[in-house]
């Protein structure tokens, strides 16, 4: 980094990022290692977390001013007492068939009927708990039927091994490090859903929206040279990252391949109230808000409220 750059960023106020394990990050500390926040303009630092009800958290508590996420993570989020009206503003990718997230329970257990009263670890107000409402759900039954442990996902193997828990809801990484240590059932997965119920997506404030939109103007403009980037040099992308994770190159490509990035155009569609979406979020609202009392009114929330497409639309008009 130039001393120009670099005397430029400490005068910049920073904007704080949160990622965690979950998919969806990859894209987002590629930006970082090449300086595409910085063409932005954007003093940009990267927070990694565990877990996505970490994440949730720390943006709750204010110590991050986005978070790269999933759908329902932030509709949660809009939802916490303390976070003003945060928006999405990209949706970044979506999961591929091969990553999915399952419900995992002890060989003893080997079909969704005998579920019923089994104690499941999940992180019930994040996407764990709308992959777990939508398995019982498959076989007629609710949330009401399960006894519920809140698990970080980083603790399953603990969890299990000890007892405290039958069954868990687990995504990538976490899941496939467990089948590795562990003899477990897939009883549902998300490997069939549709790519609505499985956005990624960049959540941020709407203070530090207001405050740094220019720049954030410039960097999703940016966005589809990020995604060539990767595109025509997968190899050298693929070991920054694994210098990064410190793991292999090939490990590295696997984190990349978990997920199907969306150029601009791409998004577009998703950020015009339609049909597909809009259906989704009403199902997570009955699945998650509702039933965790998250939900603040009776309907579920106009699409507008959190889907922010100008940053979007003005980079694809320039």
């Amino acid at each position: 980094m130039s001393y120009w750059v670099l005397k430029r960023a400490c005068r910049t106020p920073v904007l704080r990022i949160g990622i965690s394990a979950y998919a969806g990050r990859e894209y987002f500390i590629l930006a970082y290692k090449k300086h595409f926040f910085e063409k932005a303009g954007i003093h940009v630092k990267i927070v990694e977390f565990g877990s996505l009800e970490d994440a949730q958290q720390a943006f709750e508590w204010r110590q991050i001013d986005g978070m790269v996420c999933s759908l329902v993570d932030a509709m949660v989020v809009r939802q916490k007492a303390g976070v003003v009206d945060p928006k999405i503003v990209l949706i970044s990718s979506f999961h591929r068939q091969g990553f999915a997230c399952h419900l995992m329970t002890k060989t003893g257990i080997r079909k969704l009927s005998d579920i019923r009263g089994k104690r499941i670890g999940v992180e019930i107000n994040s996407f764990g708990g709308y992959v777990l409402a939508k398995a019982l759900e498959s076989e007629g039954l609710s949330l009401k039927d399960v006894n519920i442990v809140p698990m970080d996902p980083t603790a399953a193997f603990t969890f299990l091994k000890h007892e405290r828990v039958d069954g868990v809801v687990i995504y990538p990484p976490f899941s496939n490090q467990l089948r590795k240590k562990m003899d477990l059932n897939s009883l549902y997965s998300t490997s069939s859903w549709p790519k609505e119920m499985q956005l990624n997506v960049l959540l941020m404030s709407s203070k530090a929206l207001k405050f740094h939109l220019p720049n954030l103007r410039r960097f999703v403009k940016l966005w589809d040279d990020l995604l060539d980037l990767y595109e025509n040099n997968s190899e050298y992308c693929n070991h920054l990252l694994a210098l990064h994770y410190s793991v292999s190159d090939e490990k590295a490509k696997n984190l990349f391949s978990a997920v199907y990035p969306l150029a601009i155009g791409e998004q577009i569609p998703l950020f015009c109230s339609n049909r597909y979406v809009l259906d989704v979020m009403g199902d997570i609202t009955d699945k998650v808000l509702r039933n965790s009392n998250l939900q603040k009114t009776d309907t579920s929330e106009k699409f507008d409220a959190i889907f922010d497409s100008s940053l979007l639309r003005q980079a694809a008009e320039q």
